[in-house]
């Protein structure tokens, strides 16, 4: 593809600069090294604790957990089957170390630096022939590193279910390192074509998060490959080429996002229109592509959870400035599009990737309005734009090096610091609700964590707060009832705990706390009616047989009891309270059971 000085100036080039050949390795290890704190982190209560402490469908690569990974649905419908069998690896390793599922992140996170070198590279060298290699290599170190050490990388990688973020990342930053050297490569094009298209197959097994990458690559063709519009055009023979060369790929995108959809569907997952309109949907959409332009400029003030406000219009002060930023980039793209062409596919890519978290679907609890796991694909072309901007000025201005390694370290120490605050739950949720005050769900978790450490009148306060943010948060009503329960407040726990059956009659869990709380009152026979319906809402609860047990042992229904008790120990064997109640209960029936008469 090249011409035979071209390709001697830049073997020259590199020839006097040593570092070069060593580069990808240092770009890998340089993304590494801001995200080693996270091998003493924990697993925390955002989806870690449902993920991996109380789920044991992913421990191991057995036949039981493979089918599990790849023919099931998995909270809220997802499906990364992919994603799941590296964490089946991660648990043949570590068991329930957390730091190992961390290192394994860690581990891809650097893999995707060193693809993203490469892509850097070959885009380089297409699009500013007249810079020679070094230039060009450095240049591609900087936008990989732009990219990988820059602290909106911490979610995904320093947050263990995350997982399925960067390896699905990783694979698409393969599809397209593969589908250019096709192109650099004409003589073994059809197989550097399958390359990228099985790597994208495996990029949308380990999760959906590229559906839209085909489109991505049709903007490549425009631009730096040019085998699509301007003076090749845009419906001639070797446009159709093009069209059908993507057919594959488009193929994989729609089956993919068929069996997302029916995954949110069959979960009841997807919010209808009828429940989030359209308008608040399309300010969403506006917010979302200038909010994370903003904290990719300013990396300041970053959390996992940025909560949906319960009111979004496109005109409103939250949204109108945004909007207007949104537009204006979008113009500025199509006006510069022929003197900036790197812009245009920065904006496109940005948006393209995007797309799928923009909100235009609705799915999940409604919680939050933008996230960094969200942006971390899209992320890639930005920093490449920078890339492509520093690559012919590295020679012509002396001070451009150390100016652009000092930014790179200060990012690190920002990522460094993040990475920190990921150390345990309590660290990490905390900082969420001093960023943003308005977190009624990060609230809750708080209030989780302090009921698991029986810190009752912490749990309470930041249970209320949740409630004072959003009344009717349901999972803020019960732990409010379980902290109130625990704290000899059972009358007030009932208020809570009734409240939540009018708002989600469905809920076994609900029904469960509730009979406790008439257990812990005395009302027995109310008791009794709440736990039976937890039970025929969800029948595998072992907590519920334990407790339904116990009342009916109260009641003097002892066969009645010690079934349940039974049930409790054949769905958790090891359950030492029902183990326990069983004992005595079976003692109890033994004594009342009369003696057989002397013959």
């Amino acid at each position: 593809m090249y011409n035979g000085p071209m390709r001697a100036q830049r073997e020259s080039n590199a020839a006097t600069d040593p570092w070069s050949r060593h580069l990808p390795w240092l770009v890998a290890l340089a993304a590494a090294v801001p995200f080693l704190p996270s091998l003493g982190n924990e697993f925390v209560k955002l989806d870690d604790d449902f993920n991996f402490l109380s789920n044991t469908n992913f421990r191991g690569l057995g036949r039981e957990q493979l089918a599990w990974m790849f023919f099931k649905f998995q909270l809220g419908g997802v499906y990364q089957p992919l994603s799941w069998v590296t964490h089946g690896l991660d648990y043949h390793l570590w068991g329930l170390w957390a730091g190992g599922y961390h290192l394994t992140s860690i581990v891809v996170h650097a893999a995707c630096a060193w693809v993203l070198f490469r892509i850097g590279s070959r885009l380089f060298r297409l699009a500013l022939p007249e810079t020679g290699t070094a230039d060009i290599e450095w240049a591609a170190a900087f936008a990989a590193l732009l990219f990988a050490l820059h602290p909106q990388r911490v979610e995904v990688v320093a947050w263990a279910s995350n997982r399925s973020y960067v390896l699905p990342a990783l694979f698409a930053l393969w599809t397209v390192d593969a589908y250019l050297l096709a192109h650099e490569r004409p003589e073994r094009r059809s197989v550097w074509l399958a390359v990228s298209l099985a790597a994208f197959a495996c990029s949308l097994a380990a999760k959906a998060i590229a559906m839209t990458l085909p489109v991505v690559l049709l903007v490549l063709d425009v631009y730096p490959l040019r085998r699509w519009g301007g003076t090749r055009g845009w419906l001639g023979k070797e446009a159709l080429a093009v069209w059908r060369e993507k057919l594959p790929f488009f193929a994989l995108a729609f089956v993919s996002a068929v069996v997302a959809a029916n995954g949110r569907y069959a979960f009841g997952a997807m919010i209808p229109v009828s429940k989030f309109g359209w308008t608040p949907r399309l300010a969403q959409a506006a917010f979302g592509l200038s909010f994370y332009l903003e904290k990719l400029l300013v990396p300041l003030g970053l959390a996992p959870m940025y909560t949906m406000p319960f009111q979004m219009h496109p005109l409103d002060t939250l949204c109108l400035p945004r909007t207007i930023a949104s537009c204006g980039l979008a113009l500025a793209a199509w006006r510069w599009a022929g003197r900036a062409p790197g812009l245009a596919v920065a904006a496109a890519a940005h948006a393209l990737l995007l797309f799928p978290f923009l909100g235009i679907s609705q799915y999940g609890l409604k919680l939050q309005v933008a996230a960094d796991k969200w942006f971390h694909l899209a992320a890639v072309g930005w920093s490449l734009l920078a890339g492509a901007a520093v690559a012919p000025r590295l020679n012509a201005h002396a001070w451009l090096r150390p100016a652009l390694t000092a930014l790179l370290v200060g990012l690190a120490g920002l990522t460094a610091a993040q990475t920190m605050r990921w150390r345990d739950s309590e660290s990490i949720l905390g900082h969420n609700v001093r960023v943003d005050p308005a977190s009624y769900f990060c609230h809750n978790n708080l209030a989780v964590l302090f009921n698991d450490r029986k810190e009752f009148s912490r749990a309470l306060s930041h249970a209320e707060e949740s409630l004072r943010l959003f009344p009717d948060y349901t999972l803020a009503q019960i732990n409010a009832a379980v902290s109130l329960s625990s704290l000899g407040r059972p009358n007030e726990a009932r208020v809570h705990l009734e409240r939540t059956v009018e708002l989600t009659p469905a809920d076994p869990m609900v029904h469960y706390n509730l009979g406790f709380v008439y257990g812990s009152l005395g009302r027995r026979a109310e008791a009794i009616h709440a736990t039976l319906r937890a039970l025929q809402l969800n029948p595998n609860q072992a907590g519920a047989h334990n407790n339904l047990g116990h009342y009916l042992r109260l009641e003097g229904r002892l066969d009645e009891a010690i079934s349940h008790f039974q049930e409790a120990l054949r769905l958790n064997p090891g359950f030492s309270q029902a183990a326990n109640n069983l004992r005595d209960t079976l003692q109890e029936r033994l004594k009342k059971k009369p003696a057989k008469p002397a013959t």
